[in-house]
C-alpha cells in the first residue's frame, strides 16, 4: 500500500509544515517542529495522568490503592507522598513521519527540541520519552536528508548526529539514556552528511525493546560515523548501505541488537565497533577490518561476517560461526556443566519481505465501520474488512476496541495496522487460550502482521495471535506492552518473528496485581508459545511473565533474546530443540524457585547469556535446570567463576545440556 494512503501520515512537505524538498532551502527547524508537535502530546498525556492521581477523587496512597494500571501510581516513600507516571495512561496515536521523494537539506540536528518531553519519577521529571518514533522515507534511492557542506557543530570530534531520536542536552551523549523508547523505527531513507562535516553522526538511533532501521543509506566525504546507537537499545538493523565513514557503525551499550545484511566501503577505522550484546548476520566491510570491540564487557556473535581474526577481544567475548562451527575468543567463564561448544543444527535462513500488494488489494477497517476511538467496539468491523476477500488489510489511526476474536480467512496475506492501538473489552480479556486474531484456515501463502504497538487497554488471558492451521506466518514489528503475543493450537508450521516484544504487565508473585485489580493468571499466561512448530526470531522480547517462552516439542532457533522479570526464560519440553545465540536476562527475584532456563527431555544451547539486576535481591538464582525424566541437574549464580563488570551481572558464555542428548536428528 502507498503510504501517502496512510491515515496517520505526516508528510512534512505539506501543510502546516512545507518543508523544502528541492535541497535548496534549510528544512532544520521544520524537521524539529514536526518531532516537538508529535512528541508534546506524550508530555500532555504525562500532565494529565498526574492531575488525575493527585485529585482528591482518586484513591490515598495507603498500601491496596493509588495505582493507575501498570506503570502509574502514587504512594508514601521516607513519610512523602510521591508518584511515577512511567507513560500517560492513554498514550497519544501514533503518527508516521513521511518523506516524499527528494532532497531534505539541513544545518543542525534533527531532534525535538523541548525539555518537557519526560516522564516523572519520585515526583520528578526523569526519562525521556522518545517512543513510537517513525521516519520513513519513499524510498532509499530517491529521499535523501542533506547535512549542508561546512555545517556549523560538526567539527572534529563533535560527535553530533544529523538525526537523533533522543534529545542531546549534554555533551556525552552515552549518558542520555532513556527506557521510554519502545518501536522506533527508521526505514526509506538516504543521509548525506556531506563535506567538510568530520564530526557528523548519520544517525543517533535509540529503542527500548523493539525498534528497526532498514533499508536505508549513509554516506559521507569523510564524517566520524554512520550510526550510533544510545544507551540500552535492541531492536534489528537490515538492508543498510553505508559508505565514506571513520565507523560504519557504533553499538556500544546494545542489549540485544542484531545486524543483518549491512555493507560498508571506504569505511577508515572500523566497520563496526561493538559491545554490551550484538549479532552480526551477513555483515561485511571493504578495506578495513570488520570489528573493534569498545572498552568494558561485551558479547559479539558473527555468522557469516568478514570478521578479522585477530580483532583484540580483551574482557570481550567473540564468537565466529561458519558452516555450523562456532569458534570463541576471548573472555570465558567457568561452570560447572556446560560452557561446552557445540555445532548448530540450523542454518538462519533470510527473513521474509512482506508482499508488495498493489493498492486496489487493500482495505482499511474504517472504511467497514471501525473507529479508533477507544470507546466504539470494533471486532464486527473488522472482521468484516478480513471477510471482505482483500489480500492487504490496513488500520487507521487511533485506538481499536475489540470485545471478541477475529477470524482470518486464506486470502488476507498482509495485516498492516499501521501502529495504532488496541483495546481489549471485558469479554475479550476472559478468553482464555483463544487469540485475539485467529489464523484457522489453511493456505501454502505466508501470512504477515506488522507494525503494531499497544498499551495497557490491551490486556488479559488472551493472546494477539491464535494459529489454528498449519499457514505459515511472519510477525514484523509486533509490541504488546500488556498482552501475550502468539501460540499454536495446530503443528506443523514455520513461524517467523521478526522484533517482536510483548509483556504480561507484571510478575505474578508481585502485590501490585491486586493493588490495580489484576488477577495472577494473566501472568500465567505465556508471551510466546510453540508446540510442534519450526519457530525462527531475531529480536524476541518478552517480559514479566512465569514462562516467557515455551518451547513443546519445536525447534526453535532465536538470534537476539531478551527478557525482564523472575520468570522462567525459556523453558523446552518434550523433545523440543531450543538454540539462542545472545541472551540478556535483567530484573530477576533471589528467592524465586524457578529456574532461568529449564529443560525436560530436550536440547537447550545458548551463546552469550548475560544475567544481570540492579540490585542484590533483584539477581536470578538459579540459573538452569535440566532433566532427563530421571535425574535432574542444575547450577546457580554462585557456580559460575568469571570476571565481570559489576557484582550484580555475570555471563554465561556458553551452556549446552549436561546429559547425554539422544533427540538430535
Amino acid at each position: 500500500m502507498n503510504p501517502v494512503h496512510y491515515q496517520n501520515l505526516i508528510d512534512v512537505t505539506k501543510p502546516p509544515y512545507c518543508a523544502d524538498n528541492t535541497g535548496k532551502k534549510d528544512c532544520t527547524a521544520i524537521l524539529c517542529r514536526v518531532l516537538n508537535d508529535l512528541l508534546i502530546r506524550e508530555a500532555e498525556g504525562i500532565t494529565k495522568t498526574a492531575e488525575k492521581i493527585l485529585s482528591p477523587d482518586f484513591p490515598s496512597a495507603v498500601p491496596g490503592f493509588g495505582y493507575i494500571g501498570f506503570e502509574n501510581r502514587k504512594y508514601i516513600y521516607r513519610e512523602q507522598q510521591e508518584m511515577d507516571i512511567i507513560f500517560p495512561e492513554y498514550v497519544p496515536s501514533s503518527k508516521i513521519i513521511y518523506f516524499p521523494a527528494g532532497t531534505y537539506l539541513v544545518s543542525d540536528t534533527v531532534c525535538y527540541t523541548l525539555d518537557s518531553i519526560k516522564n516523572i519519577y519520585h515526583a520528578k521529571p526523569f526519562y525521556q520519552i522518545a517512543r513510537g518514533i517513525h521516519f520513513l522515507g519513499e524510498s532509499s534511492e530517491t529521499v535523501t536528508v542533506k547535512l549542508a557542506d561546512n555545517s556549523r557543530g560538526f567539527e572534529a570530534g563533535a560527535g553530533k548526529p544529523v538525526i537523533s531520536y533522543i534529545r542531546m542536552s549534554r555533551e556525552d551523549w552515552r549518558r542520555e539514556i532513556t527506557n521510554i523508547a519502545q518501536m522506533n523505527t527508521f526505514s526509506g531513507i538516504t543521509v548525506d552528511c556531506g563535506k567538510g562535516n568530520p564530526g557528523a553522526i548519520g544517525l543517533l538511533f535509540v529503542s527500548s525493546n523493539s525498534g528497526r532501521i532498514e533499508n536505508s543509506n549513509f554516506i559521507s566525504d569523510g564524517s566520524e560515523c554512520a550510526i550510533q546507537t544510545a544507551v540500552g537499545s535492541e531492536g534489528v538493523a537490515n538492508d543498510l548501505k553505508i559508505r565514506g565513514f571513520d565507523y560504519g557503525v557504533r553499538s556500544t551499550d546494545s542489549a540485544p541488537l542484531i545486524w543483518e545484511t549491512v555493507s560498508m566501503t571506504d569505511i577508515r577505522k572500523a566497520g563496526m565497533q561493538v559491545g554490551g550484546r550484538t549479532i552480526l548476520h551477513h555483515v561485511r566491510c571493504e578495506n578495513a577490518p570488520l570489528l573493534q570491540f569498545a572498552p568494558g564487557y561485551g558479547v559479539c556473535f558473527a555468522d557469516d561476517a568478514n570478521v578479522n581474526r585477530d580483532v583484540k577481544t580483551d574482557q570481550n567475548t567473540l564468537f565466529i560461526k561458519e558452516n555450523s562451527k562456532v569458534s570463541i575468543y576471548g573472555r570465558r567463564t567457568e561452570i560447572p556443566f556446560g560452557d561446552r561448544v557445540w555445532e548448530m543444527n540450523r542454518e538462519m535462513p533470510p527473513f521474509p519481505k512482506p508482499p508488495d500488494l498493489p493498492d486496489h488489494e487493500w482495505v482499511c477497517v474504517d472504511d467497514f465501520g471501525a473507529i479508533g476511538d477507544g470507546v466504539t467496539e470494533c471486532s464486527a468491523a473488522i472482521q468484516k474488512a478480513f471477510d471482505s476477500g482483500k489480500a492487504g488489510i490496513c488500520f487507521g489511526e487511533g485506538h481499536y476496541l475489540l470485545d471478541r476474536p477475529v477470524t482470518i480467512p486464506a486470502c488476507v496475506r498482509v495485516i498492516d495496522f499501521h501502529f495504532c492501538d488496541l483495546f481489549a473489552g471485558e469479554n475479550l480479556k476472559q478468553c482464555k487460550e483463544q487469540g485475539a486474531f485467529v489464523v484457522r484456515e489453511d493456505s501454502d501463502g505466508l501470512l504477515t502482521f506488522r507494525n503494531l504497538y499497544t498499551f495497557e487497554q490491551f490486556c488479559g488471558y488472551f493472546r494477539l495471535i491464535e494459529h489454528s492451521a498449519k499457514r505459515p506466518i511472519h510477525c514484523k514489528d509486533l509490541h504488546t506492552q500488556t498482552a501475550a503475543m502468539y501460540f499454536n493450537t495446530v503443528e506443523g508450521s514455520t513461524v517467523w518473528l521478526d522484533n517482536c516484544a510483548c509483556t504480561t504487565g507484571t510478575y505474578s508473585q508481585d502485590a501490585i496485581l491486586q493493588r490495580i485489580g489484576m488477577k495472577p493468571e494473566y501472568c500465567g499466561v505465556i508471551p510466546f508459545e510453540f508446540h510442534g512448530q519450526t519457530v525462527y526470531a531475531r529480536n524476541l522480547n518478552p517480559e514479566r511473565a512465569d514462562t516467557e517462552v515455551l518451547n513443546d516439542r519445536s525447534t526453535l532457533l532465536v538470534y537476539g533474546l531478551k527478557t525482564e522479570g523472575p520468570g522462567t526464560m525459556l523453558k523446552t519440553v518434550n523433545g523440543g530443540i531450543s538454540e539462542v545465540c545472545v541472551m540478556s536476562a535483567g530484573i530477576g527475584k533471589t528467592d524465586a524457585p524457578n529456574a532461568l532456563i529449564s529443560t525436560d527431555g530436550s536440547v537447550t544451547n545458548l551463546y552469550g547469556l548475560r544475567i544481570g539486576g540492579y540490585a542484590p535481591h533483584l539477581l536470578f538464582n538459579k540459573i538452569v535446570e535440566e532433566s532427563d525424566g530421571k535425574e535432574t541437574k542444575s547450577f546457580f549464580r554462585t557456580d559460575i567463576h568469571g570476571q565481570e563488570i559489576n557484582e550484580n551481572t555475570k555471563t554465561v558464555i556458553c551452556y549446552c545440556n549436561y546429559f547425554p542428548n539422544e533427540v538430535l536428528p
